[in-house]
């Protein structure tokens, strides 16, 4: 508050009145700390958090008031932001096979005019579920053998391999009164 006396030598007066002053929007917004590569698997649930971006804007007012968005790096809108708390999450399903890592611009922009502006780039590596199952090399094979045939006889190997390089074992899925076996790790069926 500021006050004024105006005077004619014999009498006085008094005159306050306040004085506000405003921000100006002068400062960007800068996002608190680096932000690092985060991992999420491909079968993560849609709305899962990856992490929380949070920035801070040393103006007052509407001048330091955020909003967050993703800005480049995410063409088919697999990942939101949450414009108001900067809480990153997924959006729609992911799929390692397909894209295995995003690199996501994140705008910050305060609420002041003019806009002030700070970009960080959010890589998100996907990491491979295993979610395709193993493919044999022939989908059937019919033999014939001789009933007196020993047992134990190897009688042919079966072969599957697992698009996302997992091991494969093999078990029995039928059988015929528990007359064949199949070796867990060769595939060989006796």
């Amino acid at each position: 508050t500021v006050t004024v006396q105006a005077s004619d030598g014999l009498h006085s007066t008094m005159f306050s009145f306040s004085v506000v002053v405003e921000d100006s929007n002068n400062r960007r917004p800068v996002f608190l700390s680096p932000l690092v590569e985060f991992n999420v698997s491909e079968d993560a649930a849609v709305g899962h958090v990856i992490a929380s971006l949070l920035a801070q804007d040393r103006d007052s007012q509407f001048n330091s008031m955020l909003r967050y968005s993703i800005t480049a790096g995410d063409a088919n809108a697999q990942f939101v932001v949450n414009p108001i708390s900067g809480i990153l999450s997924v959006q729609s399903a992911l799929d390692y096979e397909s894209v295995p890592l995003y690199d996501l611009t994140v705008t910050v922009g305060d609420l002041g005019y003019p806009q002030l502006t700070s970009t960080s780039r959010v890589p998100i590596r996907i990491l491979n579920a295993n979610d395709l199952p193993p493919v044999f090399a022939s989908n059937s094979h019919i033999m014939s053998i001789s009933e007196n045939t020993p047992v134990n006889t190897e009688l042919l190997t079966v072969n599957a391999t697992d698009p996302e390089g997992c091991t494969v074992n093999y078990e029995m899925g039928s059988d015929v009164r528990g007359r064949f076996s199949v070796d867990r790790t060769s595939g060989v069926v006796r």
